[in-house]
C-alpha cells in the first residue's frame, strides 16, 4: 500500500514539475521575443530592402529590353531561387502602380497590412 502511495505522490510531483517547467519556458519565450524583436526587425527590414533592390534591378533590365512587367516569364524561378537563399523572407510580390498583384511567390502573411507600391 505504501508503494502505491509513493508512486502516486512521485507521479504528481513529476507532473507538477513538468507543468512548471513548461510555464517557465513559455514565459521566457515571450520575454525573449519582446527583448530581441526591436533589434531584429530593423535588420530584417534592411535585408528585405536589399533583396527588393536586387529584384527591381532584374525587372528593370527586362523592361529595358522591352518586356512588359505583366508579361515577364521566369519570375517564379527567379523568386524561388531568391527565397531559397533567404529563408527569413516569406514572399516576393510585384504589383502595378494601382497595387494589383502581377507576380507572387511565397506565402503572404494572413494578418499583414495591405501591400502598397512605394
Amino acid at each position: 500500500m505504501n508503494t502505491d502511495l509513493a508512486k502516486s505522490i512521485s507521479f504528481r510531483l513529476l507532473t507538477l514539475a513538468v507543468l512548471l517547467l513548461l510555464v517557465m519556458l513559455a514565459g521566457f519565450s515571450v520575454f525573449s521575443r519582446s527583448l530581441f524583436e526591436p533589434q531584429i526587425l530593423p535588420e530584417l527590414e534592411k535585408k528585405a530592402e536589399k533583396v527588393g533592390t536586387y529584384v527591381l534591378a532584374q525587372l528593370d533590365q527586362a523592361v529595358a529590353w522591352g518586356i512588359p512587367v505583366e508579361k515577364l516569364a521566369g519570375t517564379d524561378e527567379l523568386f524561388d531561387d531568391i527565397l531559397d537563399r533567404n529563408k527569413d523572407i516569406g514572399f516576393i510580390t510585384v504589383t502595378d502602380l494601382n497595387g494589383k498583384r502581377l507576380h507572387l511567390r511565397g506565402t503572404l502573411p494572413t494578418s499583414s497590412r495591405p501591400i502598397s507600391p512605394p
